[in-house]
């Protein structure tokens, strides 16, 4: 990632939507994200 944080799992589908977790770069604290909609 370009201001130094890491993708920890990468975009997987869920029913609905999809999913990935990162961790910020400064404390490495790992966050969800979710989109909605159809899995690109």
């Amino acid at each position: 990632m370009r201001q130094g944080g890491s993708v920890l799992v990468e975009e997987m589908a869920v029913p609905g939507s999809a999913i990935c977790v990162v961790a910020e770069p400064t404390h490495r604290t790992p966050l969800t994200v979710m989109r909605a909609g159809e899995p690109a």
